[in-house]
């Protein structure tokens, strides 16, 4: 058929993709790590780990934790 090139987001997309390769739907080709370091930004490694507004929300209390520590002491 062809190549594409799928960018793999969980250990679960992995194990059906491998079961996938033993039904001979399909043959996974492993790019070496560094490589595919080299493609993604930083920032597109931990795209989705968590929303905008629950790392806003994070920020807010972890900075309000702060402030109360100093208070206390």
């Amino acid at each position: 058929m062809g190549e594409i090139t799928i960018e793999i987001l969980s250990k679960e997309t992995l194990t059906i993709l491998e079961q996938m390769e033993k039904l001979k739907l399909l043959r996974i080709r492993h790019a070496s790590t560094s490589k595919l370091e080299q493609k993604q930004p930083e920032k597109r490694r931990w795209a989705g780990s968590i929303s905008k507004e629950e790392g806003a929300e994070l920020r807010r209390q972890l900075a309000e934790m702060r402030n109360e520590w100093d208070r206390n002491i």
